[in-house]
C-alpha cells in the first residue's frame, strides 16, 4: 500500500463554513487550505454549483496522482506531520473506516491518467458539511472563520479584516452595531442550487460530517436532518458531529433516533478552569451535565472525547485523563483501541501550537505526563482483570503522550512565543482572565522568554 494514500479524494466532499468546496477538512493546514478551484483560479462554492464538478478539479485529481505514486500531496501536511509523529492521522482513521468499501486497487484500476474519475465508479460515500459559523464559544485557538463569536474580539485584537482564501473579508457594523462580514457571507445553505445538487448526490451517502460553528445551534442543522427523515435516508445514514456540548437541545436528541447511528466527538480540552479558560465562555459544570445526559440518551450513540492538545493545556492532560476515568462514562471511548480520548495536537493558530514551548519546557512537560503512568495500577487494584485493565489503559496513555512528545520535539518554533503572549496577554485583558493564574507551572516555565526585548516591541498582526 502506498505509505501516502487515503480514501478520501475519491470519495468525499467537504464544504468549508463559508460554503467553499475543500479537498478535506485536514487541508486547513497547508497553504491555499484544500480549497478546490476552477481554471480561472475561483473557488468552487456549494451555494453556486459545483459539488459534482469540483471532484475531478486540478487538486483533486493531482492529489490522486501523488497518492497513488506515494508522495504527500501538498495540501496533506497536517496528516503527513501527525504519521511522522506517531499520531492517529484522519488519514489512517479513514483508512480504517472505510476498507470494506475501497481499497488501493481498485483507486488504480479505475483513476484516469491525469488523476480524474468516473464519479460512478466512485460514489460519494461521505460528506462533511459547515452550515456556517454561528457558535456560542470563542475559543482561544479558534477565529471568525469559525465563530461569529470571535468577532469583536478579532475586531479588538486584529482589526477590521482577516484573511479567507477566497479573499479578504471585513468586519462592519449593521444598525444595531452588530458586527457582520462582507463580502464574504456565511450563509451559503440558503441557495437552493446547493439543495437540488445535494439530493441528487445524497442516495449514495452512507455518512455525513456536520460541523460549525456550533452545529446544535444551527437551524439548517435541523431542516437538513429532517429532509433526511422525510426521504427516507436517514435510517441507513451515520450521523456525526464535533460539537462543544454547551447545548444538548431535546429537537436532537428527538431526530437522532431516526438515523442508523449518531456519532459524536465531544470537544473537550481539559477540566474546571482548564476549559472554561480555553472555551470561553463555557462553564464546566454545565458541559459536564451535558455529557452525562448523553451518556444515557436513547439512540445507538459512538461517542468520544475530542481533545485540542495546545501550549495551554498539554500539561494538564493527566488531569484530564483521571476525570474521564474517575467519571465511569458507559459510552464515551468505550472501544478498546481508544479507551482514553481521541486527542489531536493544534497546527493553527502557530503560535498556540505546542512546539513554540521552549527545550526545557518540552523536557519538564514530558517528564510530568509520563509520571502519570503509575496511576492506572492504582485506579484498577482490587479488581480481578486489574492486570490486563493496567496493562490496556496505560498502553494507550503512553502512546499518546509519546506522540505528542514526538510531535512537539520534532521542530522549534520558540520565534512564536513573542506574537504567542501578545495574543494572550490582550485576549485575558478582553475577557477578565489570566494565563498566569490559571495555568501557573507553563507560565513559570514561559517566564523566562516573555520579559525579553522582541516581546515588549511585538505588534500583533492585523490578520490570521
Amino acid at each position: 500500500m502506498s505509505k501516502t494514500w487515503c480514501p478520501l479524494p475519491w470519495m468525499s466532499q467537504a464544504i468549508r463554513s463559508n460554503g467553499d468546496i475543500r479537498l478535506c477538512c485536514q487541508a486547513n493546514t497547508a497553504p491555499g487550505r484544500g480549497i478546490l478551484q476552477h481554471d480561472d483560479g475561483t473557488p468552487f462554492n456549494a451555494a453556486n454549483g459545483g459539488l459534482i464538478d469540483s471532484r475531478n478539479s486540478q487538486l483533486m485529481r493531482q492529489t490522486r496522482l501523488d497518492m497513488l505514486a506515494g508522495r504527500w500531496p501538498a495540501a496533506c501536511l497536517r496528516c503527513q506531520r501527525e504519521d511522522e509523529a506517531g499520531l492517529i492521522s484522519r488519514r489512517s482513521y479513514e483508512i480504517t473506516n472505510w476498507e470494506e468499501h475501497i481499497s488501493v486497487a481498485h483507486t488504480q484500476q479505475k483513476t484516469l491518467a491525469d488523476g480524474s474519475i468516473n464519479p460512478e465508479d466512485f460514489p460519494v460515500r461521505t460528506m462533511d458539511i459547515r452550515f456556517g459559523n454561528k457558535c456560542n464559544l470563542k475559543c482561544r485557538m479558534c477565529s471568525p472563520m469559525d465563530s461569529n463569536s470571535w468577532y469583536e474580539d478579532h475586531y479588538a485584537l486584529f482589526g477590521a479584516t482577516y484573511q479567507e482564501p477566497s479573499g479578504e473579508v471585513r468586519l462592519e457594523r449593521n444598525s444595531q452595531g452588530r458586527l457582520e462580514t462582507t463580502p464574504i457571507k456565511y450563509d451559503w445553505y440558503e441557495s437552493p442550487t446547493f439543495w437540488t445538487e445535494l439530493d441528487q448526490l445524497i442516495p449514495q451517502v452512507k455518512h455525513i460530517q456536520t460541523v460549525g460553528g456550533e452545529p446544535f445551534l444551527i437551524d439548517q442543522y435541523y431542516d437538513f436532518l429532517e429532509r433526511m427523515i422525510e426521504r427516507g435516508y436517514a435510517e441507513e445514514t451515520t450521523l456525526e458531529s464535533n460539537s462543544n456540548l454547551t447545548v444538548l437541545p431535546e429537537r436532537a436528541l428527538t431526530l437522532w433516533r431516526h438515523f442508523k447511528k449518531i456519532r459524536i466527538g465531544a470537544s473537550i480540552d481539559g477540566t474546571g478552569k482548564v476549559n472554561d479558560y480555553i472555551r470561553h465562555p463555557s462553564k464546566w459544570q454545565l458541559l459536564e451535565k451535558n455529557l452525562h445526559r448523553l451518556d444515557k440518551a436513547e439512540g445507538q450513540f459512538d461517542l468520544w472525547f475530542t481533545t485540542t492538545i495546545q501550549v495551554a493545556n498539554i500539561y494538564h492532560f493527566p488531569e484530564l485523563i483521571r476525570w474521564k476515568m474517575e467519571s465511569h462514562f458507559q459510552r464515551f471511548n468505550n472501544r478498546r483501541e481508544r479507551p482514553l480520548v481521541t486527542p489531536h495536537v493544534l497546527h493553527r493558530p502557530t503560535y498556540f501550537n505546542i512546539r513554540i514551548l521552549p527545550p526545557e519546557a518540552k523536557s519538564k512537560i514530558a517528564a510530568q505526563l509520563y509520571s502519570f503512568i503509575p496511576w492506572f495500577e492504582g485506579f484498577f487494584s482490587g479488581r480481578p482483570d486489574a492486570t490486563a485493565m493496567t496493562a490496556l489503559y496505560s498502553t494507550n496513555y503512553k502512546e499518546l503522550v509519546d506522540s505528542f512528545i514526538k510531535y512537539m520535539g520534532q521542530e522549534d518554533w520558540s520565534h512564536e512565543i513573542p506574537k504567542f503572549w501578545a495574543v494572550t496577554q490582550q485576549l485575558d485583558r478582553l475577557r477578565g482572565e489570566s494565563f498566569a493564574d490559571t495555568f501557573p507551572e507553563v507560565f513559570k516555565m514561559l517566564e523566562p522568554y516573555l520579559s525579553s526585548a522582541e516581546t515588549k516591541k511585538y505588534t500583533i498582526v492585523k490578520t490570521l
